[in-house]
């Protein structure tokens, strides 16, 4: 099984019956029977995530001036390197403005999401039973990022404060 997992900083200043607030937290999460993620895969993930932030992003709202520039953070997995995956981020024909920027490979205290993923397996071993079905570990995934509150402070433990420049 393979788990693509997308997490958003929240905004403090957004009250809390919006996506994107302390309250409600902005994630995504997309697993694939099978081991590895194809190109095809990882970009129509990233496509649903750029839709929902296109049509339920801040840009919507006017409690406070805010940009509509939004980046992907990422390691050097080859299908985040892919053309098609630059080409949709970059080329996104919407509002929105979408960039990424690379991290440095193999730097885990730069990526935040690292610090997501060890958080949801160290819950799921508490969890985990033997006569779990794929199905079973599937779901038990997903409560369990469900239940994940405040991971602003991973953004913070890596350097990216939140003072609007995520």
């Amino acid at each position: 099984m393979t788990i693509l997992i997308g997490v958003e900083p929240c905004d403090e200043r957004l009250p809390a019956h919006l996506d994107g607030s302390l309250e409600r937290l902005r994630r995504w999460i997309r697993s694939i029977l099978n081991q590895g993620t194809t190109i095809e895969v990882f970009t129509d993930f990233i496509d649903s995530i750029c839709s929902d932030i296109e049509n339920t992003g801040l840009h919507h709202h006017n409690f406070f001036d805010t940009d509509n520039n939004r980046y992907f953070l990422w390691d050097i997995l080859n299908s985040q390197l892919s053309p098609l995956v630059i080409q949709l981020v970059e080329g996104w024909p919407g509002q929105c403005n979408f960039s990424s920027i690379p991290r440095p490979p193999y730097q885990l205290k730069y990526g935040p999401i690292e610090y997501v993923i060890c958080w949801i397996a160290s819950r799921l071993a508490k969890l985990v039973r033997q006569n779990w079905t794929t199905a079973t570990m599937e779901q038990e995934i997903r409560n369990v990022f469900a239940s994940m509150r405040d991971y602003v402070n991973y953004f913070d433990h890596c350097g990216y404060t939140n003072d609007g420049n995520y």
